[in-house]
């Protein structure tokens, strides 16, 4: 292979590394605390923040209606939007974007707050995607909790009523696993870590600044799910007054809020389903809908919930079944409410409407969903309880300022190791120690790449063996070179000096590292 070729290589092995590297570079030197905060944390508080947001948006341009400013500079994100709207719509667009003519674009407030709420969600999610490839820190870095869960496979046998098989307690396990996500998305809490661990354990590791008490609610916790029926008629009435009243549909938090007119026994909820980006959004076509408090049942007599195809194959069908009592309290909640919606609420949030077309007992079955929809459903109804109980078998909680200032340190001792050895080659070797130094450098940044390109995560340990790997390497150096004095001292030119030196230190390297 000719010099040049390696050469190529080369280069193109380092290109190759800085493409692979540059999530992580972007994440945590291009990318502000905030914006990293907000893209951490899960999937509900981060389309609670672009709400809000977007409502802050809106507000403060509806502020700025009777100031005929041209707002080009300043408001770039809602004129690309206002743009985008009025191109869409077929308009013409405006001479001058004032605030008066970017709210004008769209059809109604509603469109408006939506519209830059996309543009917000997209932001924090493309943010989101970058830390998953960005190489991770460890929990002895960046303080957390991490908490070890155990599966009860005896309270899985009483469950099915017959002895489980490994696929089952592992089906059970992952189940576990998709309910913890769910409850800890409910919960707000920063995006954790949930893994198996073994044959019948559960890892969770919560970075930052984990609160105990509230990783051990989702541990603990009983989802808040119910079944409850819909009055149509006052749903109408809300709809109407949300036409001219959507902004009063939620605080400055952008948490829904329950609006003045509704009767005492009935309670307005949102209306919830999972969009493209896998998020809790309003439904367009009914974004709220009010319950009537005196017709509910708790779901937590759910036994089991399965996702089928009707007798056709083509649609999509969940299938659950309740319990003896759990089936005569819905068979009568049914059977005089035929006709009627039915409502699947969690955590006060509607998850699910369907219309009841017959009584129901034990055996229920409910369509009108995509594939996606019904599995969302399907693990919304098992939330309330987990197929396999879970219990506490260890629990660690590591600082968050602990973790900076190892961090701190860690760093420091690597980049002094770095400088105090470069100057011992620059200093002891010249030439070949700048070379040596620059091949460090690559070395180094090969293997930070390589680490950050299969996700694995940063411990303190794993910076003591980048130091460890930095020393070898140097060794390594050292034995070519003094080789290669050794082999000029006897009068052979430099080509031939480096040639002996690299094959005759070969099996020396190999013992002193292996």
């Amino acid at each position: 292979m000719h010099k040049i070729e390696r050469i190529l290589i080369v280069i193109l092995l380092i290109i190759f590394s800085a493409w692979l590297l540059f999530p992580t570079v972007k994440w945590y030197s291009l990318t502000s605390k905030e914006d990293r905060a907000i893209a951490s944390s899960g999937l509900t508080a981060i389309r609670d923040t672009a709400h809000k947001k977007a409502l802050e948006d809106v507000k403060e341009l509806k502020g700025l209606v009777s100031i005929d400013d041209d707002l080009s500079g300043s408001h770039k994100i809602h004129i690309e939007k206002a743009r985008s709207e009025y191109k869409s719509r077929e308009k013409q667009l405006p001479s001058k974007w004032t605030a008066e003519s970017i709210l004008a674009a769209f059809k109604s407030e509603e469109k408006a707050v939506s519209a830059f709420e996309s543009y917000y969600r997209d932001k924090y999610l493309s943010l989101k995607k970058i830390s998953g490839k960005a190489l991770k820190l460890g929990l002895d870095l960046r303080g957390g909790m991490s908490v070890l869960l155990s599966g009860n496979v005896s309270s899985l046998e009483k469950r099915l009523g017959h002895s489980p098989s490994n696929e089952e307690i592992s089906e059970a396990l992952n189940q576990d696993i998709e309910i913890l996500r769910l409850r800890i998305d409910q919960y707000g809490v920063s995006e954790a870590d949930i893994r198996r661990q073994g044959i019948n354990q559960i890892l969770i590791e919560v970075p930052g600044d984990a609160d105990p008490e509230r990783v051990q609610g989702f541990i603990r916790g009983q989802g808040s799910l119910k079944f409850a029926i819909v009055d149509d008629e006052k749903t109408n009435e809300l709809l109407k007054w949300k036409d001219e009243h959507y902004n009063e549909l939620f605080d400055a938090n952008g948490k829904f809020t329950q609006p003045s007119f509704i009767a005492e026994g009935f309670t307005a909820a949102p209306y919830y389903h999972n969009d493209e980006y896998g998020l809790e959004s309003l439904v367009t076509s009914m974004p709220c809908a009010v319950i009537d408090n005196s017709q509910t049942m708790d779901a937590s007599y759910i036994v089991s919930v399965e996702v089928s195809k009707d007798q056709f194959g083509t649609q999509p069908v969940v299938q659950f079944r309740l319990n003896k009592e759990g089936g005569d309290l819905f068979y009568k909640l049914t059977s005089k409410n035929v006709g009627k919606s039915l409502a699947v609420v969690m955590d006060n949030k509607i998850k699910s409407i369907a219309t009841i077309r017959d009584a129901l007992s034990t055996n229920v079955q409910v369509t009108g969903f995509s594939e996606k929809e019904a599995q969302d459903l399907k693990v919304i109804l098992q939330a309330t309880s987990f197929p396999i109980e879970l219990s506490v078998e260890s629990q660690e909680l590591v600082g968050a300022s602990l973790g900076e200032d190892t961090i701190s340190l860690a760093l420091k001792a690597l980049v002094v190791g770095v400088v105090l050895i470069a100057v011992f080659m620059l200093s002891y070797y010249w030439v070949c120690g700048l070379l040596s130094v620059i091949m460090l450098a690559i070395d180094m940044f090969l293997i930070v790449s390589t680490l950050s390109a299969f996700g694995f995560t940063l411990t303190l340990t794993s910076i003591a063996g980048l130091i460890l790997t930095l020393g070898m390497a140097v060794d390594s150096s050292i034995i070519i070179f003094e080789r290669v004095k050794e082999e000029l001292s006897v009068g052979k030119s430099i080509k031939t000096s480096i040639q002996t030196a690299f094959s005759r230190a070969t099996w020396t390297l190999l013992d002193a590292n292996i």
